[in-house]
């Protein structure tokens, strides 16, 4: 038995306890100690005046290859197009070594740990990647990435996907599961998107794709025309026997019968009324990545009329090259400062249990309850600064984003070196 005492517990974004303390045991938690602590034998960790929270839910990261782009050590500096930029990482990404791969992932997941987060969802490529994805600590989802608009390619690309599948599933467990990404509408063939969610139904797994991320991607679908066409031509796209389906992104997967849990969406930009009507009516969940959206120079998010319209918004980071950091509450701290309309409590609910909805895993993980995995995140509450209420803890986290101090997973303690 482990017990977690502190001066603050969020229970959910709506439940925080004051003077409390939580059990832990095989990986679950046990019991919550409203109050004063019970005498029960274990280990007891009282960090005082501190923040004891459901670990944070990344739901779409890419940790391949990080430190040699973005904001790291390449001069790019928001905003950047989007297709200026993606040659440049293209390239960049053809440079790596396999060794490359393996330790930027590898770093990839100190930072999360580092920050509180205890979930992700990466995409990845697993043939190249799932060596070091296999020693990490955190709870995992690891979605393979496609690249196949060229119908020709369809049927070889599917093997080749399946391939990678049987080999990452030999380790899946319930700390380690697969799924399928298809990059987007505009580097995925039609024949391929529907195999793939084909099989993810057929897995009962996840199933990520990118999706009107772009103004040129909205054009693109709609003419087959635009800025999108050179681009593809310059990175070698094969588009000869592809044709616009004339509708939206959304509209488009709609068409393909994708429109539909297990499916999740990320970014989602640029979405007309229309579009949002579908979001909501098909119970899709969409992935906001406020700092990599700022990046890219885009503006006016509809992550505000999704969540009026009832959709499932939670949040991602996008990967270090068009981010600072893998922090999700440096992303509840952007969604903070630009949009003040929105309460402490919606904004932390999207990094933890819009989060868990998002990737099946809402009766597990995301809130702090008995027989909920003991996913946990502990935040210090700097020069021993008193809050006025409970829920000011709320506002402390998204406002002065710590990083953690002690993180646990399925009941298992991160050392500070956690990969």
């Amino acid at each position: 038995m482990i017990i977690l005492k502190a001066k603050y517990i969020i229970i959910t974004p709506d439940i925080i306890l004051e003077n409390s303390s939580i059990a832990v045991e095989k990986g679950v938690v046990k019991d919550i100690c409203y109050g004063p602590t019970k005498t029960v034998k274990g280990k007891t960790y009282d960090f005082g005046n501190s923040i004891i929270s459901p670990g944070l839910i990344n739901a779409h990261t890419h940790l391949e290859g990080p430190p040699l782009y973005g904001y790291v050590k390449n001069p790019l500096r928001p905003p950047q197009q989007f297709i200026k930029w993606a040659p440049k990482v293209i390239a960049l990404r053809k440079s790596l070594k396999p060794s490359d791969y393996l330790r930027t992932i590898k770093q990839g997941y100190l930072i999360c740990a580092r920050n509180g987060i205890t979930t992700l969802v990466d995409h990845t490529h697993l043939h190249l990647t799932l060596p070091a994805h296999r020693q990490a600590k955190l709870r995992r989802i690891l979605v393979e990435e496609t690249v196949a608009l060229d119908k020709n390619n369809a049927k070889d690309s599917l093997i080749r996907i399946k391939k990678a599948l049987n080999y990452a599933r030999k380790y899946s467990n319930g700390m380690l599961k697969t799924g399928l990404a298809p990059h987007s509408p505009f580097s995925v063939s039609p024949e391929l998107y529907k195999m793939l969610f084909k099989l993810t139904q057929k897995n009962k797994g996840v199933f990520s794709t990118h999706l009107s991320e772009l103004k040129e991607e909205v054009e693109f679908l709609k003419t087959g025309k635009g800025k999108m066409l050179p681009y593809l031509k310059k990175i070698g796209r094969q588009t000869n026997n592809w044709r616009p389906p004339k509708t939206t992104p959304v509209g488009y997967m709609k068409k393909l019968g994708i429109l539909k849990p297990p499916a999740f969406f990320i970014h989602c930009n640029y979405l007309s009324g229309n579009d949002i009507k579908l979001l909501a009516a098909s119970g899709s969940s969409v992935v906001f990545c406020p700092n990599s959206y700022y990046y890219f120079g885009h503006r006016n998010h509809p992550f505000r009329t999704l969540l009026k319209a009832g959709v499932n918004v939670c949040l991602g980071t996008d990967g270090l090259g068009s981010n600072k950091d893998l922090s999700i509450l440096s992303e509840m701290n952007f969604i903070r400062k630009h949009h003040r309309d929105l309460s402490p409590n919606e904004i932390f609910r999207m990094g933890t249990v819009n989060g868990a909805r998002t990737i099946g895993l809402a009766d597990k993980i995301g809130t702090l309850k008995t027989g909920y995995a003991a996913d946990i995140a502990v935040f210090p509450i700097n020069n021993n600064k008193k809050l006025k209420h409970p829920y000011d803890a709320l506002t402390y986290l998204i406002e002065k984003t710590p990083q953690s101090i002690f993180t646990m997973v399925n009941g298992s303690i991160l050392p500070k070196n956690i990969k």
